[in-house]
């Protein structure tokens, strides 16, 4: 190996971060490393003792020079790597993703008691809101002001993608779905930014759905325009809706078996376990006794023409030709009601709608003095009472029809005149074409 000349030694000493040790290896030193910064010492001493004694004055002066300004080097060093420590000891840890809670959160409602359809719902909002700021969001960057930002895009349409501005009641739901996200899962992990920044409660305080009145009623059931009606479904959807206090929903997947005689009384089981079936909530599940005025309309004759329709049976919707939707089978029929609202000039959004029926038959109830628990058992709606938490359970149908049909009774609609008149082939179209509709979709998804 050729010997290095003390004019090479003191220029590479010059520059410490880059020179070669006396076996020929080339260093780079990196002045925050305190491996190198002990190496480059010992090297300096070394060499500055060795040679020191072949150096003109003017090379020993250079020499000592570099070693002032290679200890000014290292303090610097040492000064560095007390601050990235520091900053390490200090730093705060990188905020989380919120797409990684959203997926917890999905997860925990699987075995939940919730409905498929509410969490098919629930995941909904949530991409929406995913895609709104991104799936790289952490929860740091999610702040109150992006929920109102979020709030305010959902309040506006969208002429780019023909997206329409939502109500405020609905924007909540986005909001309350995102707000179970951090009090389930998140927890402490971060502030809520949604707590206390509901838009809509003012607006639900004064746009709540209400009953009927008696003329509205007169109208909606008028004899000479129901007697118009061709689709049973139009015709008998809204009569069970104020008769029976039930969801739409509810309604439209009931089976033909599921209206049957039990004990020698004639009743509904509302019930989610057949697939296409779901529950808004547990109480929807019940057994209710049929009302008479049901009978008396033809409700009961109409069910045998459905059973007398090529390939029916038991588990054949009361109204088979009803189109399977995201939110149920009952899409259409609402439509249609308030489609006849509008007509009738009742209609009010949120206000005067078909579950105003439900409201209807609520009210009647109570004004006839008729006790919450028994009402809620019969419109299959959950009751939190004191009450039903400690002793409650299922009301045998036996006395739900003593004690709540009675007092269920609408004297201001012609019920006399009110009658179904069957169409046995106009039902079979109907039915032919809904199952060649739905053929052909199970086509698609294959």
């Amino acid at each position: 190996m050729p010997k290095k000349s003390i004019k090479s030694l003191v220029d590479e000493i010059t520059n410490p971060l880059s020179f070669t040790s006396r076996e020929g290896h080339r260093i780079d030193f990196d002045p925050a490393k305190p491996e190198e910064v002990a190496f480059a010492r010992e090297f300096i001493a070394e060499h500055a003792t060795k040679s020191t004694h072949d150096m003109a004055e003017v090379d020993r002066q250079r020499l000592a020079d570099t070693e002032l300004e290679f200890r000014r080097k290292e303090a610097e060093a040492m000064r560095l790597r007390e601050a990235q420590l520091f900053q390490q000891v200090n730093q705060k840890p990188a905020s989380p993703l919120f797409s990684k809670y959203v997926d917890a959160y999905l997860t925990l409602i699987q075995n939940s008691d919730i409905t498929e359809r509410t969490k098919k719902g629930y995941a909904a909002k949530l991409k929406v809101f995913q895609d709104f700021v991104g799936k790289s969001a952490t929860l740091d960057e999610i702040t109150p002001d992006t929920i109102l930002n979020f709030q305010t895009w959902m309040a506006k349409d969208d002429p780019l993608t023909d997206r329409k501005a939502i109500t405020p009641r609905s924007i909540d739901e986005y909001s309350n779905v995102i707000s179970n996200v951090y009090k389930k899962v998140i927890k402490k992990t971060a502030d809520n930014p949604i707590e206390g920044r509901l838009v809509g409660k003012k607006q639900r305080m004064k746009s709540n759905r209400k009953p009927f009145t008696p003329d509205e009623l007169k109208a909606i059931f008028d004899p000479q325009r129901l007697a118009t009606v061709k689709n049973p479904a139009d015709f008998f959807v809204p009569i069970l809706g104020l008769l029976t206090g039930s969801r739409p929903a509810s309604i439209c997947q009931l089976r033909v078996g599921d209206i049957r005689r039990d004990d020698g009384l004639m009743v509904i089981h509302y019930h989610d376990y057949i697939e296409g079936n779901s529950a808004k909530t547990r109480a929807t599940n019940r057994i209710a006794p049929l009302h008479p005025l049901l009978e008396k309309v033809g409700f009961l004759r109409y069910l045998e023409d459905v059973r007398s329709l090529p390939d029916t049976n038991a588990a054949t919707l009361i109204f088979p030709w009803l189109n399977k939707y995201e939110q149920g089978y009952a899409d259409v029929p609402s439509q249609n009601f308030m489609a006849m609202l509008k007509k009738l000039g009742i209609y009010q959004p949120n206000v005067k709608v078909f579950y105003s029926l439900r409201h209807t038959t609520n009210q009647r109830l109570k004004d006839r003095g008729v006790p919450e628990d028994f009402r809620s058992q019969y419109l299959g709606h959950e009751n939190d009472s004191v009450n039903n938490r400690t002793y409650g359970g299922e009301t045998p149908p036996k006395f739900l029809l003593e004690s709540v049909i009675p007092h269920l009774q609408f004297d201001e609609i012609k019920w006399d005149a009110i009658q179904y008149k069957s169409d046995i082939p106009a039902m079979a179209r109907e039915l032919q074409i809904a199952r060649r509709r739905d053929a052909a979709k199970s086509q698609c998804k294959s």
